[in-house]
């Protein structure tokens, strides 16, 4: 006969294993739960805790199991045990933390009450006569539950005790690789992207054994603040860059296309532009970014040392300690970050190519051809894109220098020579003769037709500025042209007969 499937699937590592590990396992196979309803325990194990690994199977039931993957991505481990789980909850948990007996039945009945994907713990107050790491750590936590815990909030996934629903989980992709200890972060808010919510009741309580390691402590911010930059990063562009840009997609999105389009673009630029574009700072040379580097890590290293030793003053008040304590955290993880390096460029490739075909309009093109372009607009029946002061475009190489055209809706006062071309690293200047209202052509100067590609570049780059038209607090895009389509074509100067070379999106492709 088969055995029924289980309701839940305990799912827990041996990482960190502190006071009582065994006692905190065996509070979760004992949970009081509705008549006929079964949870099964999945351990897994990376082989670094041998002797805690060794007591383990004493104490499992003949539907439990271990799991031994070597690994130190705690997060992969988790996965593995989804994986593996049968049951139609998942409930995650740490081997240092003890579970009240009706927690697992409160949080299923609070979440299916609200229909609600999963819902979280509650951690029961740490005793005052306790080591001072362990306290002050409790109050960091509490602090920030105090927050995340509050309706409407949607980062409440603690691998402390959650409960999800495992198809859920999966439909979430689950903790994305790499990601490591931030992945509870990604989760959470991937789950809230697709409209499924978590919640939190007190009424379900864990008992958690905070650490005496300084360490622990110190390599869960490592990782958390690396890769907290690494995701924020395909958002906007890297703290210290261009700080403004943080409150504009398309303006970040620009500059943190690659490494070697923001040199470019830096050079063509004047920094009195840059500086005119809603005060954002200039941009400093390369020289100077890799000298403030240099001079950063051992300033912020001593910073957290300094602060490391003061907290060890065992005649701190409680409260100087604490202010210190979150002192340590922050200048730590403001190392981990400076140590870290540029990041690559992965997260951010530059736009596909644009091939020649027929003509088509900006608003037709599917955002994976454009950098610097906001979402598709309707203006009298027309669409179009706001671009921001800075767009970036990137084309299959031409012979020679081209002629380009733009097309947009006169939306703001502008005159032809505040708007900028280049292409490659050739200025383009404005054809008066064949250009109108709304429709302006640039080419280059006589003599300056011959293509001088971006070093490190196959294809050809169109780099348009355009002073910016500053938002308002409902709408805070900084915006330049209001661009309908891009034109490319041989320029006269060069020759007549070349075939018109348009932007044309992927077969299929949308806005």
């Amino acid at each position: 006969m088969t055995a029924p499937a289980p309701l839940v699937s305990i799912v827990t590592t041996l990482e960190y294993p502190r006071e009582r590990p065994v006692e905190c396992l065996q509070s979760w196979i004992q949970q009081t739960l509705p008549e006929g309803a079964q949870t099964e325990l999945i351990v897994v194990a990376s082989g670094r805790h041998r002797w805690f690994e060794r007591q383990v199977p004493a104490i499992l039931r003949p539907q439990d199991q271990i799991i031994r993957l070597k690994t130190r991505d705690e997060m992969a481990m988790y996965h593995a045990g989804v994986q593996a789980a049968k049951g139609t909850w998942i409930m995650f948990t740490e081997p240092h933390c003890v579970a009240e007996p009706e927690c697992l039945a409160t949080l299923i009945r609070y979440s299916e009450t609200h229909d609600l994907a999963g819902a979280c713990v509650r951690t029961l107050p740490t005793p005052l006569d306790r080591h001072r790491m362990i306290r002050m750590e409790a109050i960091l936590y509490e602090e920030a539950a105090a927050i995340w815990t509050k309706e409407g909030d949607w980062r409440k996934f603690t691998k402390r005790g959650t409960l999800v629903k495992k198809s859920a989980y999966l439909a979430a992709g689950g903790f994305p690789k790499g990601h490591l200890r931030y992945g509870e972060t990604t989760l959470a808010a991937r789950l809230h992207e697709m409209g499924l919510t978590l919640g939190y009741t007190p009424d379900a309580a864990i008992t958690h054994y905070n650490p005496t390691d300084m360490g622990e402590l110190l390599g869960y911010v490592w990782e958390f603040r690396r890769k907290e930059r690494e995701v924020a990063r395909t958002r906007k562009v890297a703290k210290g860059t261009i700080s403004r840009a943080e409150a504009d997609p398309a303006l970040a999105e620009a500059f943190a296309a690659s490494n070697a389009m923001r040199r470019h673009v830096r050079d063509l630029v004047t920094r009195k532009e840059m500086a005119h574009m809603a005060d954002l700072p200039p941009i400093p040379g390369k020289g100077l970014l890799v000298w403030q580097r240099m001079m950063q890590v051992p300033r912020i290293a001593f910073k957290f040392v300094a602060t490391w030793l003061k907290f060890k003053n065992p005649g701190l008040s409680e409260e100087a300690a604490y202010a210190i304590f979150k002192r340590v955290w922050q200048t730590y993880g403001d190392l981990s970050v400076a140590l870290q390096g540029p990041l690559r460029d992965e997260a951010h490739p530059l736009p596909r190519r644009i091939e020649a075909s027929q003509p088509c309009h900006v608003g037709e093109m599917d955002a994976a051809f454009l950098a610097g372009c906001h979402a598709l607009e309707h203006h009298e029946g027309t669409d179009f894109r706001w671009t921001a002061p800075i767009s970036l475009w990137r084309f299959k190489p031409m012979d020679q220098v081209p002629q380009v055209t733009l097309e947009f809706i006169e939306a703001r006062p502008l005159k032809a020579r505040e708007i900028r071309l280049w292409w490659n690293r050739t200025p383009l200047v404005i054809e008066k003769d064949a250009s109108r209202p709304g429709h302006w052509v640039f080419a280059p100067k006589d003599g300056q037709s011959r293509r001088r590609p971006v070093p490190g570049e196959n294809d050809d780059l169109l780099v348009i500025f355009c002073p910016p038209v500053q938002g308002n607090a409902e709408d805070p895009r900084q915006l330049g042209l209001a661009l309908k389509s891009v034109t490319v074509q041989a320029s006269p100067v060069v020759a007549t007969t070349r075939t018109p070379h348009v932007m044309q999106p992927a077969p299929g492709s949308g806005s």
